[in-house]
């Protein structure tokens, strides 16, 4: 029988479904990228300010996908004063059985709230491209191969499931793993799953929505060496990679931190410098409801200086968007945050390209 974490198809139903009301609900992990929390040994106020300085680096490393961010000679001044970037702090005890593992010496976590607006402000007069926008929410698939042969999926419970989450928090990526209730056990097929047939991951896709999944397969090589491969698509992008790891939990938290650093910079955008003008044409809006959320959506799009109307025909509108982002760069922004839905490429309208775009009003 496998360890704890790990669920079989031919575990009794019975214990299944007990087991099954002690796991979290189906959601992903809250990721709001100015939201932190450092693990301190006390409230002194040198443990403060080395935590303040921490979060300063983590809130920066999520925006910009650079792990590197913090030794930067325009941020030096920034990071000499981290308190002046936070907007509301306080201290709350280490309840994360994780947590407290990985740091024995803490006993409170100091949560902070960084000044978003200084925070892109710094960015913006650094010349450092942010990604602003919302992530993708993932839900990641893990096998593992225990070492009797037989192939199993781990469930939230699981160290490595734990671990993806956390770091995936910490990274600022909303990470989710299935729940391997009853309901999952009886619609997922592991042998398919293992090896990648088209369609076994359906069951997933319809009961948790996620926009992307993600597979990632533990086993151990003819030399006893911990190999972990992964593979999905996210935003249309192909993630792929299979490494020599020392443990199960170090291949999760390698592909957060993979996964991060691409996303971030595909998305990542210039928050100042010269505008450009990108036409947009939005088709099939309602009404004029549809009409003012579409404009106060591109007014909040980071790289978007200025959104203007220039013709009105039936249901669609043409605008004029001012921005500092490459249009190619935005227009994969725009698909992900999957509000505006823009076409593969543009259309030329004489010389000038123009997007042609769908707007998804929400209720």
């Amino acid at each position: 029988m496998p360890g704890m974490g790990a669920v079989t198809l031919g575990v009794v139903a019975t214990v299944v479904v007990l087991l099954a009301l002690a796991l979290p609900g189906p959601a992903f992990a809250v990721a709001d990228p100015y939201q932190v929390s450092v693990p301190v040994p006390d409230q002194s106020s040198g443990a403060r300010r080395s935590a303040e300085r921490e979060a300063l680096e983590r809130v920066l490393i999520r925006l910009t996908g650079d792990p590197d961010v913090g030794r930067r000679s325009e941020l030096a001044a920034a990071l000499r004063a981290p308190q002046n970037h936070f907007v509301r702090s306080g201290y709350a005890r280490i309840s994360d059985r994780d947590l407290a593992e990985a740091h024995p010496d803490a006993r409170w976590l100091l949560e902070l709230e960084a000044d978003r607006n200084g925070i892109l402000r710094l960015l913006k007069e650094a010349g450092i491209p942010a990604w602003t926008g919302r992530r993708p929410e993932v839900l990641v698939l893990i096998l593992r191969e225990e070492p009797s042969g037989e192939r199993v999926i781990l469930d939230p419970r699981s160290d490595v499931a734990r671990t993806l989450v956390r770091v995936g928090r910490e990274r600022g990526l909303p990470l989710s793993v299935p729940l391997m209730d009853l309901d999952d056990q009886l619609a997922l097929d592991v042998s398919e799953l293992w090896g990648r047939f088209e369609g076994a991951t359906a069951p997933l896709q319809e009961r948790y929505q996620p926009e992307a999944i993600l597979m990632l397969r533990l086993y151990e090589d003819a030399l006893g060496r911990w190999v972990g491969d992964w593979e999905g698509e996210v935003g249309g992008e192909v993630f792929a990679a299979a490494l020599e790891v020392p443990e199960p939990r170090a291949a999760a938290a390698l592909l957060v931190d993979r996964l991060a650093a691409r996303l971030t910079a595909r998305y990542a955008l210039r928050l100042g410098g010269d505008a450009d003008a990108l036409w947009v044409q939005v088709d099939e809006l309602a009404d004029v409801a549809a009409y003012a959320g579409l404009m106060r959506y591109l007014a909040g799009v980071s790289g978007v200086s200025r959104v203007q109307l220039v013709q009105v025909q039936d249901r669609s509108v043409l605008l004029r968007l001012d921005s500092s982002a490459e249009a190619d760069r935005l227009m994969d922004l725009l698909r992900l945050e999957a509000r505006l839905e823009p076409d593969a490429t543009p259309e030329l309208v004489g010389d000038v390209p123009v997007w042609r775009a769908r707007w998804r009003q929400r209720g």
